[in-house]
């Protein structure tokens, strides 16, 4: 590592996970890390310890140079090739990497576990050590296929057993996220709210779409997973009155709700025209948002949402469940925020959007941009992400100092 990198100005934080930029495969959790570092940079440094390649993918990141350190996006970044990945491998490259704290981005991740039984072990330096599980203990991230599912129990209750957080700090992004971890582990917990990008960054329509009344156009931006419960705005759509588009985009994470999707997709009444578009690009999201009217987005829950954000800044209103912390939407003049149970009420938003007339969405679309970008540039939840990293800082015991090379 060369002897530049290295400045004693501000404390190191060391993320290990499994997916950063340019992955977007991994969905929120790579954006909220990224934003982590964007915003929090003028306080502290970031080296990142990552996979090369996006999420299931056979080949490394185009451009990529992979297993040595290198600037990007506004941190320090190794990219690991398969061949690096072993749990000495990792041991040695922590070590070598001067650090104040260690952050790990998920719970179930290998390089968590691969981090934490070293760290456990004594293998590596015992700087203070914070985890962000990022709502995986949600009863939607849990209520997954039984097999799946029964593997997360069974790892859960290992790790208990073993001791495998003994002594880290938790980070939940919402008292609701610490209840979920509470339930699971004795732990100390500190509620501390994600990212949103910063405002100048997301970018937003010079003017609201045309609307007609009796037409809309609708998208989805996510994975095709489970969790996100496509399948369930696509029967609700199946029972709507008027001119529809519904463009899906994002990555199918499993082929058995695929097939059940596209079924109902060819089964749709000939008003409603439902079109995949596959994978988007970051760069590509906030685009999609401004060529539609409104955001669908029936997830089983989320920790945060930052495609919500996207959306919200792009003037695209989101009609959504009230599984995430976006609530009130409809009381921000931004969407709807909807129990996935009342399905009533929910296929009469989406019929009361398609019905909605230029001058009533003109103006929902400037309050959905207005509220989007309020609530990005609100710089209360930055000075608490820079506070959970002093105060984790201030409580440790022995504070390891910044290593000169």
């Amino acid at each position: 590592m060369p002897e530049a990198r290295v400045r004693a100005d501000k404390p190191i934080v060391l993320v290990v996970c499994d997916l950063f930029l340019p992955g977007c495969k991994g969905g929120g959790p790579i954006q909220t890390l990224a934003n982590l570092v964007d915003r929090c940079r003028d306080s502290f440094r970031f080296s990142v310890i990552t996979h090369d390649r996006d999420h299931l993918d056979a080949e490394p990141y185009p451009g990529v140079k992979a297993d040595e350190w290198q600037e990007a996006y506004g941190c320090e970044v190794m990219y690991v090739s398969p061949g690096r990945r072993s749990v000495w491998s990792l041991r040695n490259l922590i070590d070598s990497t001067p650090h104040d704290i260690i952050y790990l981005n998920s719970f179930f991740s290998v390089s968590t576990i691969k981090v934490l039984a070293l760290w456990q072990l004594g293998l590596i330096r015992r700087e203070p050590v914070i985890l962000a599980p990022r709502g995986q203990f949600s009863a939607g991230a849990l209520r997954t296929r039984r097999l799946k599912h029964l593997k997360k129990a069974v790892f859960i209750g290992l790790s208990r057993v073993v001791g495998l957080h003994r002594g880290i700090v938790w980070q939940a992004t919402n008292e609701m996220e610490k209840e979920h971890i509470l339930n699971h582990f004795r732990a100390s917990v500190v509620v501390v709210p994600n990212l949103p990008a910063r405002p100048a960054s997301l970018a937003s329509r010079p003017a609201p779409l045309p609307k007609r009344p009796g037409q809309a156009d609708f998208v989805f931006v996510s994975r095709v997973s489970v969790m996100k419960n496509l399948d369930y705005v696509l029967e609700l759509l199946q029972q709507c009155a008027g001119r529809i588009t519904f463009d899906i985009y994002g990555p199918v994470e499993d082929a058995e709700l695929w097939s059940r999707c596209t079924t109902l997709m060819n089964r749709m009444p000939p008003n409603v025209a439902v079109r995949y578009g596959g994978e988007l690009q970051h760069d590509a999201v906030a685009a999609a948002f401004a060529r539609h009217h409104f955001f669908l987005f029936p997830t089983r829950g989320e920790n945060y949402g930052h495609v919500v954000i996207e959306s919200l800044a792009a003037g695209c209103p989101v009609i959504m469940s009230d599984q995430t912390p976006w609530r009130d939407l409809e009381q921000n003049g931004a969407g709807w925020d909807i129990p996935l149970a009342d399905r009533v009420t929910f296929r009469g938003v989406i019929q009361r959007c398609v019905d909605m007339d230029s001058s009533e969405y003109t103006a929902l679309s400037r309050s959905t941009r207005d509220y989007g970008l309020r609530v990005a540039g609100d710089e209360g939840s930055v000075a608490k992400n820079r506070s959970m990293f002093l105060d984790v800082l201030a409580r440790s015991q022995s504070p390891a100092p910044i290593r000169r090379r």
